[in-house]
């Protein structure tokens, strides 16, 4: 007799086992639409016990549907890739969930879709899965693939053998993805494009062997990315691109652990981003710590960490980078991304490298940097670092920084202003005519009536002797 959801009846109201409806999860036979008609079934509890649970059909989650797995479900191998979402898809679901097991598609080298699909769904959650993928590249498909939902939970997943991206998240709204765990691939482990008020927190990604993407694509607005560690990658975390700017975001508290590019690796790579707050993170081993593409600007870098890379920080347009601690560097510790942008740097030190602490200045166009207390040292037993600043334009401002004396070539090099940048109010001032007045009076010199009288816009004002208006 043929499976049908008329079949089978909800066993104990709200609470089924995948195995009363016919699943037998021993490796070999098809359980796809047996767990589908217990999902189906009306019942908001779905268990599918311990055991392996050979899928070779796409399995639907319904809205209002809990799924603990306490075994594994494995993709086979006669699943049909070119015409399904995924092996589990939530289709426009609510208030649905997917808890515990593993989901297996290690044995099968031809599977190129998504593991997992989330798509237009609400309040939906995926934790404590251990997905194993096939080694296999299917980009952009990946693992999972989050899109077009809102207020979604990814916690607790682990992806191993990934060939490609691990997660994706497009146009997602207020979603929390915690402790997501992507080793392997080629690709990027995380990517996010065009979502808003999401939060990336606690992930561990290991890409090293990507050398040509950002392992962490983070590419929502108003959203953060925290407290993560990053390995490899061509760019460890890349904030905002073209299409997709990370405007009003934050990278707060992430280690980022040796990129690895042909040409040029970056620790993390600022791209078409305005307003973002980038904050207490680490960079090691980069050919460049910190860079911001010449389109970003008004974005805060402070109290990051940046070590044995080649160039520390480079900032952008209008940017206040403050706080920070380069060491290590190999050309230099701070500079100017591109020419002709102003922007603050305060407090910061560059120290024990090689080669310039803070370099300002492309060309001559470069307009109105101000560098206040900040310190270029070289404290090696053999000092290496030739300039502690170098300034290759007059219209730079230097007020209270310092240098240790251990420059190999000279502390201070180029020219600055001599006086603090002009204050943009000056260009509102209104030049008066000052007059002397009469004196008059008894007594001595300097009694009586004499003043100053000073002309503002036709009103005459008098200033007495003794101060008075």
């Amino acid at each position: 007799m043929a499976l049908t959801k008329a079949t089978f009846r909800m066993l104990d109201g709200a609470s089924v086992n995948v195995k009363d409806y016919g699943a037998l999860g021993d490796g070999t036979t098809d359980d796809s639409a047996s767990i589908q008609l217990a999902l189906d079934s009306g019942a908001s509890y779905v268990l599918i016990p311990s055991g392996v649970f050979n899928i070779q059909a796409m399995i639907t989650i319904p809205s209002n549907v809990t799924v603990k797995c306490e075994g594994t479900v494995k993709i086979g191998a006669d699943i049909d890739v070119s015409t399904i979402e995924a092996a589990i898809w939530f289709d426009t679901a609510s208030f649905s969930s997917w808890a515990g097991g593993t989901v297996d598609a290690s044995s099968v080298a031809t599977y190129s879709n998504n593991i997992f699909r989330i798509d237009t769904c609400t309040e939906c959650e995926l934790r404590d899965i251990k997905i194993i993928d096939s080694d296999n590249q299917r980009y952009p498909l990946s693992p999972i693939r989050s899109s077009n939902n809102t207020r979604n939970t990814y916690s607790n997943i682990s992806i191993t053998s990934v060939a490609d991206m691990g997660l994706q998240t497009n146009s997602d709204d207020y979603c929390s993805i915690t402790n997501i765990r992507v080793s392997g691939g080629v690709h990027t482990g995380i990517e996010t494009n065009g979502g808003t008020h999401n939060i990336y927190t606690n992930c561990i990604i290991d890409c090293t062997g990507n050398t040509t993407t950002s392992a962490f694509g983070f590419n929502d607005t108003y959203s953060v990315v925290s407290d993560s560690i990053v390995k490899g990658g061509a760019y460890g975390i890349t904030v905002g691109h073209t299409a997709y700017p990370a405007d009003y975001s934050s990278v707060l508290g992430n280690t980022i652990d040796s990129p690895s590019h042909a040409s040029r690796s970056i620790g993390i790579n600022v791209q078409a981003t305005k307003y973002a707050t980038i904050n207490a993170n680490t960079v090691t081993g980069a050919d460049e710590g910190l860079r911001a593409a010449s389109g970003t600007e008004k974005c805060v870098v402070s109290n990051n960490i940046i070590n044995n890379c080649g160039i520390g920080i480079q900032s952008g347009k209008l940017y206040t980078t403050t706080g920070n601690i380069v060491t290590g560097f190999t050309t230099v510790g701070y500079k100017d991304a591109s020419d002709g942008v102003p922007s603050i740097f305060s407090s910061n030190i560059a120290a024990d490298g090689s080669g310039v602490g803070f370099q300002w200045g492309i060309a001559s166009a470069q307009k109105n940097t101000l560098l206040v207390g900040n310190l270029a040292a070289d404290t090696q037993a053999t000092p290496t670092q030739t300039y502690g600043f170098r300034s290759l334009s007059n219209t730079n401002t230097f007020i209270g920084n310092a240098t240790d004396g251990n420059h190999v070539t000279a502390e201070t090099s180029g020219i600055t202003s001599s006086v603090p940048m002009k204050d943009f109010s000056d260009a509102l001032t209104e030049y008066t005519t000052i007059s002397s007045g009469t004196t008059g009076g008894t007594g001595a010199a300097g009694a009586g009536n004499q003043y100053v009288e000073i002309d503002i816009n036709g009103t005459k004002y008098k200033i007495l002797h003794d101060g008075t208006i």
